[in-house]
């Protein structure tokens, strides 16, 4: 295939600029955006989220808080709320806002300002889903409240919204994908002499991830993509680009070197190595596609997205490289750099050291990178929250406003959700959520408790009345229009401490009340979101305290839910850390099976599994030690310590993995090749890393390279991912695979190319020599 794709270079460029083309311009014309859409099915706030849509659809919705902050009187001064009134204005006519909650006005006053009255807040309600909002949403929030700030208000903006469109930027991570680029045509030019030969990686890379992201936006059009499944995606796409194409070309001029035709090399690459790249393009599939196990349908459509990415890389490299080698012919090394030898001696002198001294670099390195996984069982996972953001965004200072105003869990409130069963008294319904809301408030751990919305045909008449008396009782005359069950719903704030009246006598009885089928209550943690004592919080008030306080009631305990933004992510954190073993297992039996089948050997695949998760460990410890443990945090720009982002562990394993087998199956191929043509194992060994040891270091510094420019992104979040991700491709191409791993194939011999014949029979064969 390989010869024929270059005798016929010109058609095979044509249909990739033709197809690349087409797809970039119908892509945007289809114009599909990124967008977040996150669901948990099976867990108790995925049930708290689905009720509340239901009933209290209006809470499901996007929504922003905007805070303001006064450096001299209070918010309701003759100064002051004149501002805050006309903040308001400007906020509710903003497109798809449908209303706007008003710190200066009866019944918001009572909820949304601080004891102090120098901090408040508006919360601001679109009239659709957080995917469906606007992307111009952020720059009409901040012009709306402009005119505040330049009157000498502090007024700041907080959301998932404002997360969503006012990331951290800065560093070198806003010129990331240039930097890839940049280096790695230097790398590869220093490290093979020829520019030739590093501009096609490049051009094989580029046309893939153009394939990728068009097809990527047509696909938005009908499901939702996240922002984060586009970064990965070109991230993966420029390193395993390059990796295929290197592999492809270096085996390309090894057959010239032995005197084969221009032709003759293309098609005996492509039949070695691109068969190699095909093995190790499966491989990483595989490892994206097994994240559907986790049960998040997110993180199913991160790894399906990867694995569609890689997969036209593969393509790529297995039908444009090989037109474009025919089109560069006798001058693929054309314009070499004279400083370049054209055949390095340090790889074959490296290999016949490894051989020499196989035992200590087999084991130290391992030793070394053990003492790291004695900080893995210390893994805090859990959220990093805007409050550990740099102080320059406005959602880090809106945060801590509310924090400041209200406490640190009212950045984090809970929701609780509940039934009401049909034909229940009211009476005795209102005496069960009341009796709830006096238990939560006793309860060790809560700041404050709301007063409990009802939903249903009924539920905003019983609202009013509730309402109407809570003013009452705060010396305010009772609100003059009729609010709806969401204008008091539970927000970001914590609720007035003055004693909240029994509305029973009221009601009771009341015909014109006869159908509440649900109820809301916010409840505002005494600890920021992640906190381990707001996780042991959720814990506690879903195994014991909701049952105790609804015990003999009419309302049925395992009818409410627990839910809200943290409560999701204390579940998502949950979750991960239970399948994440199950995940690692599934990844690793698969792979085993799939590189037996290759190179027909037990302790290849076992080996590579282990070497993999060696590397996986020792980069996951280290990133505790640094981001947790604050190990040279400064050194790294991170203010202060922060956990484990739930999903770090996770996306990790999935990348490194999948790398990590591009490295192995590259080394291992060409040992195979070599013990299949001598049948000596140790002198295939040396033979392999002599010939794929350059390809392995360049591919490990470009992609390392291209994860510390990301780490310089101020956001702990991205450092995180990033920086770790840095330390496990160093890990793994410079020290497992280069060091490690040709020492354990010396002290393997022969053995380890043994493979039982019951199982020889049984397993697929996949050539790849």
């Amino acid at each position: 295939m390989g010869t024929w794709l270059a005798r016929h270079r010109k058609a095979v460029v044509f249909v990739w600029i033709a197809i690349s083309i087409g797809l970039s311009v119908g892509g945007r014309i289809a114009d599909g955006q990124p967008s977040t859409s996150f669901n948990l099915p099976g867990s108790e706030s995925q049930q708290a989220l689905d009720l509340l849509e239901e009933a209290f659809p209006a809470l499901t919705d996007a929504s922003v808080t905007v805070v303001y902050q006064v450096e001299s009187g209070t918010i309701d001064d003759s100064t002051n709320a004149p501002l805050i009134d006309k903040t308001v204005k400007a906020l509710g006519g903003l497109d798809q806002v449908s209303k706007v909650s008003s710190p200066t006005q009866i019944p918001d006053k009572f909820f949304d300002v601080s004891s102090s009255k120098t901090i408040a807040y508006s919360t601001v309600s679109y009239d659709t889903s957080l995917t469906d909002v606007s992307t111009s949403a952020f720059a009409d929030l901040v012009g709306a409240v402009t005119p505040a700030r330049d009157a000498g208000m502090n007024v700041d903006i907080d959301g998932a919204l404002v997360d969503n469109q006012n990331p951290p930027t800065g560093g070198l991570s806003d010129y990331a994908d240039l930097i890839s680029i940049i280096v790695a045509i230097l790398i590869i030019t220093l490290a093979f002499g020829a520019p030739i030969v590093s501009l096609m990686p490049i051009v094989v890379a580029l046309a893939a991830l153009s394939v990728s992201l068009s097809t990527l936006s047509f696909i938005e059009n009908w499901t939702a993509i996240s922002a984060i499944d586009e970064v990965l995606g070109t991230m993966l796409a420029l390193g395993v680009g390059i990796d295929y194409s290197l592999l492809i070309i270096n085996r390309h001029r090894q057959l010239r070197a032995d005197g084969r035709s221009v032709l003759d090399s293309i098609g005996g690459s492509s039949s070695t190595a691109g068969v190699s790249v095909v093995l190790a393009g499966t491989t990483v599939c595989v490892a994206t596609c097994a994240l559907a196990v986790v049960g998040v349908p997110m993180v199913t459509k991160l790894g399906l997205t990867a694995a569609m990415f890689v997969a036209f890389t593969v393509l790529a490299a297995l039908t444009l490289l090989p037109a474009l080698l025919g089109f560069a012919g006798e001058n693929l090394d054309r314009w070499g750099l004279p400083w370049v030898e054209s055949k390095s001696k340090f790889w074959p002198s490296w290999a016949a050291t490894n051989k020499r001294f196989r035992w200590p670099l087999a084991i130290v390195p391992l030793l070394v990178l053990g003492l790291a996984f004695f900080a893995v069982p210390s893994a805090d996972l859990g959220i990093i929250d805007d409050g550990s953001l740099p102080t320059s965004l406005t959602q880090r200072r809106a945060f801590d406003n509310i924090a400041t105003g209200f406490g640190v869990g009212a950045n984090g409130p809970l929701l609780i959700v509940g039934e009401i069963p049909e034909g229940a008294d009211k009476k005795e319904v209102i005496d069960a959520t009341q009796s709830l809301v006096k238990t939560l408030k006793a309860t060790d751990g809560v700041a404050s408790a709301s007063p409990p919305r009802f939903g249903g045909p009924s539920g905003s008449a019983l609202n009013t009345i509730i309402e109407s008396e809570e003013a009452a009782v705060l010396g305010e005359s009772a609100p003059t229009t009729t609010p709806s069950a969401e204008t008091t719903a539970p927000s970001t704030t914590v609720a007035p401490t003055t004693t909240t009246p029994s509305p029973t006598t009221t009601v009771a009885g009341s015909a014109a009340l006869a159908d509440i089928d649900t109820f809301v209550l916010r409840v505002v943690p005494s600890s920021s979101p992640d906190a381990k004592a707001t996780t042991a919080l959720v814990d506690n008030l879903r195994s014991t305290v909701i049952e105790t306080a609804l015990a003999g009631t009419v309302i049925v305990s395992s009818d409410v839910y627990v839910g809200g933004q943290t409560a999701v992510l204390i579940d998502f954190t949950d979750r991960v850390a239970e399948r994440l073993p199950l995940y690692i297992g599934i990844v690793l039996l698969l792979a085993m099976l799939l590189l037996m089948s290759a190179f027909r050997s037990v302790l290849i695949p076992v080996k590579a599994a282990v070497m993999a998760l060696v590397s996986f460990l020792a980069a996951y410890g280290a990133t505790i030690a640094i981001f947790q443990w604050g190990w040279m945090k400064d050194v790294v720009g991170l203010t202060d310590t922060v956990p484990i982002q739930t999903f770090f562990p996770l996306m990790l394993f999935a990348i490194l993995f999948g790398l990590s087998m591009d490295y192995e199956v590259f080394l291992i191929s060409r040992v195979r090749e070599e013990y299949e043509d001598s049948g000596e194992a140790r002198p295939a060994a040396i033979a392999g890393l002599s010939t794929t040891g350059k390809i392995i270091l360049s591919a490990g510094l470009i992609m390392t390279s291209v994860f510390v420019a990301f780490a310089t992104n101020p956001s702990p979040a991205v450092k995180q991912m990033a920086l770790g991700l840095a330390i496990a491709i160093a890990i793994d191409a410079l020290i497992i695979r280069l060091i490690v791993v040709p020492a354990l194939l010396q002290i393997f011999g022969k053995s380890a190319w043994w493979l039982p014949k019951w199982i020889d029979r049984i397993l697929p064969r996949i050539k790849v020599s």
